[in-house]
């Protein structure tokens, strides 16, 4: 194995923010045959109400998260891909506006 096959190319191996429109980028299937969503909803043992969304056709690559609680809300932005680092946001009180 060569490591060329199917599968073997990561998302830093092609990804280029120059390349835009999406529809720009070269040398990938003709065909884009995956699922556009996968969503997961739970309700945990704990009382939880869970729910986990992911969008898999997109031309972003940007990961971020959402908890939301009782008592505030806590999100990161980003992934700290090639040395720019995640960040993350708490909010706990409320304001207005």
């Amino acid at each position: 194995d060569d490591g060329s096959g199917p599968g073997s190319a990561r998302m830093p191996d092609w990804f280029d923010p120059d390349v835009w429109p999406p529809a720009a980028l070269t040398g990938l299937n003709p065909v884009v045959d995956v699922e556009d969503i996968s969503l997961l909803l739970a309700r945990l043992d704990n009382g939880v109400l869970a729910s986990y969304q992911q969008c898999h056709f997109t031309p972003d690559y940007w990961r971020n998260y959402t908890v939301i609680g009782d008592e505030g809300r806590l999100e990161n932005f980003g992934d700290g891909l090639e040395g720019a680092p995640a960040t993350l946001k708490v909010w706990n009180r409320r304001r207005s506006g």
